[in-house]
């Protein structure tokens, strides 16, 4: 952990094959998620044989199902996990789960395009989710949190080195962002009528150690606060 960069920065979903020299905005990486979605299906979408025997397996299933024209467009659901590999993606357990409810809501064997094209967008985004939390757990081992992810840090580190990058402003602002995320937690009680003691009240101000949720908050809310401070600002405010 040397610079602020170990900290995970939110960006567009990588793509399923990586290499772009610039991340891409939001609606190309929908487009080329998009593009990749179609030409992933036809190499699994069923044709002649192979929909024949789909649609024997269905009227063995169900004697009323329709059957299925090369027209109607489909890949068999079970094929999903294959077709991720072949685009290099090596996917299981709850994250697989996920993407066959949504390729296949109805549960009837078979996905169409559409619904294939938004299995690859939200494979993206967990990719993506699965990046910066890795990141962050990374971040969260230097500065001397344990493997079980129950130890707090100190943030003395972690505030000095964000200063130096984003400037004092964007820190305060981050650290705003972890106190009232601790307050959540007593909220109800004050909600309720009741009201913090001096202790506790400082115990929820104090940011000298965070959680592995609390630098979770921070990281995100770092990320957010570089659109609302320019740098010029974050230089006046890194000036002792």
């Amino acid at each position: 952990m040397g610079t602020a960069a170990s900290l995970p920065q939110p960006e567009a979903p990588p793509s399923l094959d990586e290499g772009a020299p610039t991340p891409p905005t939001a609606s190309q990486s929908v487009e080329a998620a998009d593009a990749d979605a179609a030409r992933l299906f036809d190499r699994f979408r069923l044709r002649g044989e192979q929909l024949d025997a789909l649609n024997e397996e269905r009227r063995r299933a169900d004697p009323l199902a329709p059957a299925l024209a090369e027209a109607d467009a489909v890949m068999r659901t079970a094929e999903l996990r294959a077709a991720l590999a072949e685009a290099g993606d090596a996917v299981d357990g709850a994250p697989l789960f996920e993407l066959v409810q949504l390729a296949d809501p109805e549960a009837e064997g078979v996905t169409r395009l559409p619904q294939f094209a938004a299995v690859i967008r939200r494979r993206r985004e967990q990719r993506a989710k699965e990046a910066q939390l890795a990141q962050l757990t990374a971040a969260y081992l230097a500065l001397g949190g344990t493997a079980d992810r129950e130890a707090a840090v100190s943030s003395a580190k972690l505030l000095a080195i964000t200063s130096d990058f984003v400037g004092r402003a964007a820190v305060e602002h981050s650290l705003e962002a972890v106190v009232k995320h601790k307050m959540k937690s007593v909220q109800e009680i004050l909600d309720m009528g009741g009201v913090l003691d001096e202790e506790e009240r400082r115990e929820i101000e104090d940011t000298t150690k965070l959680t592995f949720d609390e630098l979770e908050v921070f990281s995100r809310a770092l990320y957010d606060a570089g659109n609302l401070f320019s740098s010029s600002t974050d230089d006046e405010d890194a000036t002792p």
